[in-house]
């Protein structure tokens, strides 16, 4: 599978790690972006709405990160991972509160 390959994700690619995105090496970045940009189908066969899908994704992370404040329950043991053939995570409860916007 192409979001797994380690040549352009890394020797972690079968592990989830959002802070790959934050690398300083634009080379490495853009590959990534076009490997992950298949997933939409190229030429013909694209996806008409991937456009409008990728501005409303923005918009929904940056909604929900304005509109509510996020915390931690249990800062002494936020998360739990058990794994038995895929990773299962539990136990990271979080409070949200609304803001006054």
């Amino acid at each position: 599978m192409c979001l797994r390959n380690k040549q352009i994700f890394g020797d972690d690619a079968d592990i989830f790690r959002v802070e790959r995105w934050f690398t300083e090496d634009k080379e490495r970045l853009k590959k990534m972006e076009e490997t992950v940009e298949l997933a939409f189908g190229v030429g013909r066969w694209g996806c008409l709405g991937r456009g409008i899908a990728m501005v409303e994704m923005g918009k929904v992370v940056f909604e929900v990160l304005r509109r509510w404040d996020f915390t931690v329950v249990d800062a002494e043991r936020p998360i739990r991972n058990n794994f038995t053939g895929m990773l299962v995570q539990s136990g990271m409860w979080v409070r949200l509160e609304r803001r006054k916007v």
